[in-house]
């Protein structure tokens, strides 16, 4: 009795993280309608050079730059970039807002985080 109470408890808990996430992938798809893409591409993180000319107590957490233009933004999101490679678009809706919408590495989804954009630095 007790073996089957860890399952069905299992199997209930995994029913709701499924029925979470997905509902999350479906909510950003429909946040996206009627919004203008400005920049899209691979992103890469751009962390505080060491021996640079800049002090990294003030370089900005979870800062990117599109690899194949000076585009540099950062993320709102505590978490930034999942997975091993990162890629995305800037978008802005009607409120003027600019969000980066990350492209899920399985195909299956997009997460949405506030940016705010910034002047790519020279780290050389």
């Amino acid at each position: 009795m007790i073996k089957f109470t860890i399952n069905l408890c299992t199997l209930i808990i995994l029913l709701m993280l499924t029925s979470i996430s997905f509902g999350g992938i479906l909510d950003g798809y429909d946040d996206l309608e009627g919004m203008l893409i400005v920049h899209a591409g691979e992103v890469e993180k751009l962390d505080c050079p060491i021996a640079g000319n800049y002090d990294c107590m003030t370089w900005p957490l979870n800062l990117y730059k599109f690899e194949s233009k000076a585009v540099c933004f950062k993320m709102d999101s505590i978490f930034g970039c999942t997975g091993l490679f990162c890629r995305g678009f800037i978008a802005i809706g009607n409120d003027k807002t600019p969000y980066f919408v990350q492209l899920n590495n399985t195909g299956t989804g997009v997460t949405k985080s506030l940016v705010t954009l910034y002047k790519c630095p020279n780290i050389y």
